[in-house]
């Protein structure tokens, strides 16, 4: 077994460079990869360097001052998004005014990745991770015949991986996919480096059809190293008893973990087969709602507030399925609000309406044991809560507060979305990018439910904590966050006391309602087809 790579005292250092506005060939999402890329990196620690739309002796500044930056870093990211080229056997960065009429105007007027590559090297990092994001059509074709398709192989120093937004001598297009993409999948904890890489090569030759295929072109890391630490879920390890609330050894060090990011682990309650799997986030603060520039957010998102969380927190990993809801219900005879004659609440034709044969049991579309529980009411979610804690020797299930619930969906990112600024079909399911109804064009095939875990886990590995279905919340609910607890707590005072808050977005929202910090609210004894449930305990 290859060594975890340990620098528990070394940093994190990145620098992040993306070029648009060329004179000629224009790129319309460099700027937007560089955001992307720069919200992730922050989320792990690292300090950004980020620097845009530049000529060759600012490109060359910024690369001169980044091997400063990685003299005894630990992990050293190099990250550009714009135009490149190869030529002579040589990969150049194109920046901004660049002009080229032959072959020999590549090493007067662009930048050589080698010699970045050299520079970086000389600081003795201890991983460097190369990302060439270039791989676009020669915007000088019309001046020159000189430079080839795309960037071709290199040479990589020990300690080094590089990675191409596609293959070798291929073009990749502006789309910003290969950004997003590898931003989530970087912030995945218990995900190796390479592991990151590879999934990111298969999201994006997935999603464009084969067209794309991102490549580690070379990797002479010896160790294993994770950017986001380590998470276990819990519910499923048989070698503890019952009622065990035993920690487990402290997981092996890795390439400068960041503590906010740190997820510890918690073994299993025996006891309670059957039960939600649950991940444990640490304790922390974060800033609750959205900022007044942010696009599409409503008042009722505000005022920012910290909220600080004095102890970790187990939240179950998925939404709660169709298959645990029905045990919950074999073992109780619990009949849901639905089932006693409230019906399932269907928007049609322009307004809800209620359909009183429809329930948890028959939707009027089809599900598996393996979707998430829908048509329930915020009281039947409570209940099932009850149910755990009867059967469980680990007690203090519930439902999350809404602060605990922003604070799992976040996992330390201060992104709109937890996986990065832009929505992307890719990344959860939802419906019409403006408003409303299920079953838009684009990667999202599920035109009404997903399969719980479908869709990647944000950072602190919970899926779906935008999508799928809305998610009840202790709370009652109020207009704004105008005294609000800034504990962590459920804030159950004044309010409106028939409505709960519920949070995430679903197969039928928009974008703008899979926003981290978009809130939406329902009565407590109505059922709904696009809401559902995940449950919280103490760990």
């Amino acid at each position: 077994m290859l060594p975890v790579h340990a620098a528990p005292e070394g940093k994190r250092v990145a620098l992040l460079i993306g070029n648009s506005n060329y004179a000629v060939g224009p790129l319309r999402n460099p700027a937007n990869d560089v955001r992307e890329m720069e919200a992730s990196l922050l989320s792990l620690g690292f300090q950004v360097r980020k620097v845009m739309d530049t000529d060759q002796n600012q490109l060359k500044r910024a690369i001169r001052d980044f091997g400063n930056d990685a003299k005894g870093a630990a992990v050293a990211l190099f990250y550009y998004s714009g135009h490149g080229i190869q030529s002579g056997g040589e990969n150049y960065l194109i920046p901004l005014r660049a002009s080229i009429d032959k072959e020999s105007d590549y090493d007067v007027e662009a930048v050589s990745v080698s010699s970045a590559l050299r520079q970086i090297a000389g600081a003795r990092p201890d991983v460097t991770l190369l990302v060439l994001d270039a791989c676009r059509d020669n915007p000088l074709a019309s001046v020159t015949r000189s430079g080839t398709k795309g960037l071709g192989r290199m040479d990589a120093p020990t300690g080094t991986a590089i990675a191409f937004a596609t293959a070798p001598n291929t073009t990749a297009a502006d789309s910003g996919l290969f950004a997003r993409v590898l931003a989530a999948e970087l912030r995945k904890p218990g995900q190796e480096l390479f592991d990151a890489l590879r999934n990111t090569t298969a999201v994006v030759k997935r999603e464009t059809g084969g067209r794309q295929e991102p490549r580690v072109s070379e990797w002479s890391i010896t160790d294993r190293v994770f950017l986001a630490g380590t998470t276990q879920a819990i519910g499923t390890s048989p070698d503890v008893g019952p009622g065990s609330r035993h920690a487990a050894a402290p997981a092996p060090a890795t390439a400068m973990a960041v503590p906010a990011t740190s997820i510890p682990v918690v073994r299993a309650d025996a006891t309670c087969q059957g039960c939600p799997a649950m991940v444990v986030i640490p304790a922390g603060s974060f800033q609750m709602g959205s900022t007044s520039d942010e696009e599409g957010r409503s008042g009722d998102e505000g005022p920012l507030r910290t909220v600080t969380f004095a102890q970790p927190l187990a939240v179950s990993k998925n939404l709660v399925t169709r298959g645990e809801f029905a045990e919950f219900v074999n073992a109780t005879g619990h009949r849901t609000d639905a089932e006693l004659g409230g019906g399932c609440r269907y928007f049609l034709e322009g307004r809800w309406q209620t359909n009183t044969g429809q329930s948890w049991r028959s939707l009027m579309f089809a599900q598996t044991n393996d979707h998430p529980v829908t048509c329930v009411s915020w009281h039947d979610a409570v209940q099932y809560t009850l149910w755990l804690n009867a059967r469980s020797a680990l007690k203090g299930w519930r439902l999350p507060s809404e602060a605990e619930w922003e604070y799992a969906a976040r996992a330390g990112t201060r992104t709109t979305y937890p996986w990065g600024q832009l929505a992307d079909r890719a990344m959860a399911n939802y419906g019409r990018d403006t408003c409303c109804g299920p079953l838009a064009a684009g990667a999202d095939e599920w035109e009404f439910t997903s399969p719980v875990g479908h869709f990647p886990a944000n950072a602190w590995g919970l899926h779906d904590m935008s999508g799928n279905l809305w998610q009840w919340v202790q709370d009652v609910w109020h207009d704004n966050y105008h005294g609000a607890p800034v504990d962590g707590s459920a804030w159950l005072k004044d309010g409106s006391p028939t409505e709960r808050v519920v949070r995430g977005g679903s197969w039928g929202s928009n974008m703008r309602s899979l926003r981290t910090a978009d809130r939406n609210k329902y009565v407590s004894t109505e059922a709904f087809p696009i809401v559902g449930f995940r449950v919280v305990r103490q760990p």
